[in-house]
């Protein structure tokens, strides 16, 4: 594939992912009052914009695949920080008084589907932009290898044991 002809419509992204599934969020909330059904679905549409937008950036200025696939991994990162963090605070009722446990909970929800949509976005955009899998370059965990695995794949990549 000529890297040049990789073309991301951002915009299709939001509609496919958010706009265009009202349905399924009168499913997911309908154990919550209107008011907070409300928060919910426009809380859920604001993050996850916003974490595809960071996928954008990252696909506009990042060109060195070592670089994108770390920045994958300080994703998975910072999202297993937050979401310990959220967890914990719930699990200690140490949430704000006027939120229920239960719309804690899905607020943590919404993150992960945020943060699941920005993931794969990045996985995707690697692929168009690299021409390869970002897996290539990450550790069986599905976070970047260490140095040795990342020295051994550029290496491997660059041909000088071919």
């Amino acid at each position: 594939m000529n890297m040049t002809e990789y073309k991301y419509d951002f915009l299709k992204d939001i509609r496919e992912d958010i706009i265009d599934k009202p349905e399924q969020d009168q499913k997911r909330f309908e154990e919550f009052t209107k008011e907070e059904q409300e928060v919910l679905v426009n809380l859920e549409k604001t993050m996850i914009i916003e974490e595809l937008k960071q996928a954008e950036e990252l696909r506009k200025l990042c060109n060195n695949r070592f670089q994108y696939a770390r920045t994958h991994s300080a994703y998975i990162e910072d999202w297993e920080k937050t979401k310990a963090n959220m967890e914990e605070n719930l699990k200690t009722n140490n949430i704000p008084k006027d939120v229920s446990s239960k719309f804690y909970e899905e607020l943590i929800n919404i993150s992960e589907r945020a943060i699941e949509n920005k993931l794969r976005r990045v996985r995707i955009d690697f692929v168009g932009k690299f021409g390869d899998d970002i897996n290539n370059y990450l550790g069986k965990n599905g976070k970047t290898a260490g140095c040795l695995g990342v020295f051994l794949c550029f290496i491997i990549i660059s041909g000088f044991f071919i």
